[in-house]
């Protein structure tokens, strides 16, 4: 399903398994190749981030069922990137995960 706002396209996606609903939203910017990213599992966000040609492209957060961060992933054209972050619930950093370099 597609959603056509001003300057903005919003696409929808999802799929049901074993009784769960997995719904991906993709909001792209007027220039159709940027935007963000949303996953949403039962009406709960379990992540938020940038893309870059449909593509998760930069920062992305990963929350808990209470809407806490839990992570903090770096992508470069859809490939895990330099360094993600594992938070506790107070949002103190507790890993820190050295992703291999993607190619420039």
């Amino acid at each position: 399903r597609s959603n056509y706002y001003p300057r903005t396209l919003r696409l929808q996606s999802w799929e049901v398994q074993k009784g769960h609903k997995l719904k991906i939203i993709y909001n792209f910017d007027a220039n159709l190749t940027t935007g963000n990213i949303e996953t949403w599992l039962d009406k709960i966000l379990i992540s938020k981030g940038k893309m870059k040609d449909g593509l998760p492209h930069g920062e992305m957060k990963v929350f808990n069922e209470k809407g806490e961060v839990t992570s903090i992933l770096n992508y470069k054209n859809g490939v895990l990137d330099s360094v993600s972050k594992g938070l506790d619930e107070n949002g103190e950093l507790i890993k820190e995960i050295f992703n291999k370099d993607v190619e420039k």
